[in-house]
């Protein structure tokens, strides 16, 4: 049996402990800041994404990974003998999966596998670290593929949004719904269900008082969860105070759920350019 390669991409918002743990390819997504171009993760991060917003009041663009960055990625893997496992942003939510499905064509059948994660950030990287965990474990490609694929439907992401001005530039809300939201201090509670994101709950007051009623209501749907490991991603400049002080108060109150590893990440700038700063996240699969 060859060995076992787990590729993603850099929406995976996975920490550099979990790339080496699982030893994880990944294959960046491009973010355009103006007129430059950058790789996620690489040569750009969720900072500059922030700064760039605050002077321009635009928003960056983002795009896929193409055919012939996954071209490039599985070639280097398929040469050494191994066989690739790939999960990355879902298909609804990118074209990069379509990208990597075209690439996987050059390659003999049987050699890659394909998952469709349907999900976003430590959504995607609840999946790659289980298909890890089953790679650690001699499972062949197939079965690691089988396993991740059987868990999607049972993945849950959801996160809080500290601002809705991210959302109204993106156009993900109306200037009326961001103008309301402001007055009310209003803070939307995004969720990935079927591989599309969409606002299922609002929260009101300051971010503290908000993020601690998020939480509360996250561990009582929990009853049911898979206790190897949540994870906590938010989207603020990693090492702040606020990122601290976020992530580790959710940590402290998810403390008693019995979970095998309480994970804090960051995300990367795709998905900070999507929902803006402060955003968290507490993303976990059910049994």
């Amino acid at each position: 049996m060859r060995k076992v390669k787990m590729i993603s991409d850099s929406t995976s918002d996975l920490s550099a402990d979990l790339i080496a743990r699982y030893s994880v390819g990944i294959v960046p997504l491009n973010v355009h800041l103006g007129e430059d171009e950058f790789q996620d993760g690489v040569n750009v991060t969720a900072s500059d994404v922030f700064q760039y917003v605050e002077k321009s009041k635009q928003l960056p663009k983002t795009a896929a990974a193409s055919v012939a960055d996954f071209e490039e990625e599985f070639k280097k893997w398929i040469d050494l003998d191994y066989d690739i496992v790939f999960t990355g942003i879902g298909s609804k939510l990118s074209a990069t999966f379509m990208a990597a499905k075209l690439a996987s064509e050059s390659f003999p059948e049987g050699r890659i596998h394909l998952v469709d994660s349907l999900n976003l950030s430590t959504g995607i990287g609840l999946l790659v670290a289980k298909g890890g965990d089953a790679v650690l474990e001699g499972r062949s490609a197939k079965e690691v593929a089988d396993i991740m694929t059987s868990l999607v439907p049972k993945v849950r992401a959801g996160f809080i949004v500290d601002t809705v001005e991210y959302l109204y530039m993106g156009g993900r809300c109306s200037s009326l719904e961001s103008f309301m939201a402001g007055m009310l201090k209003l803070r939307p509670r995004l969720v990935v269900k079927d591989g599309v994101i969409s606002s299922d709950k609002k929260y009101r007051g300051n971010f503290d008082r908000c993020l601690e009623t998020y939480t509360a209501d996250i561990k009582a749907a929990m009853v049911n969860a898979d206790k190897t490991r949540v994870f906590i991603t938010n989207a603020v400049t990693p090492g702040s105070d606020i990122a601290d002080n976020d992530s580790n108060k959710v940590a402290e109150a998810l403390a008693d759920m019995g979970f095998g590893e309480i994970l804090k990440t960051n995300a990367g700038c795709v998905i900070s350019s999507h929902c803006g700063p402060r955003t968290l996240g507490i993303l976990y699969i059910e049994e």
